[in-house]
């Protein structure tokens, strides 16, 4: 899996985060999934949650979904 490679991470853990709902591949199955660059950076942060702070999937989706609303807010801020 192309994903794993450039992230240096086991496919098993992509498998993973796709089950957590953190990663919404293209295609149907894992062999032929597709992912934007913009998700390496994403699976990287959920890697350096596991390992520095010890949190699971389910508390590095909730964690991720908080970011992104901060980064949300932070864009209406400047639009304003």
């Amino acid at each position: 899996m192309q994903l794993s490679r450039i992230c240096h991470l086991p496919p098993a853990f992509v498998v993973e985060l796709v089950d957590e709902g953190i990663l919404e591949p293209e295609g149907e199955s894992a062999s032929n999934w597709r992912f934007s660059f913009s998700v390496v950076e994403r699976v990287k942060t959920v890697a350096r949650f596991q390992h520095d702070l010890d949190v699971n999937l389910a508390g590095a989706a909730l964690a991720l979904e908080l970011l992104d609303r901060i980064d949300t807010l932070r864009a209406q801020l400047k639009q304003q």
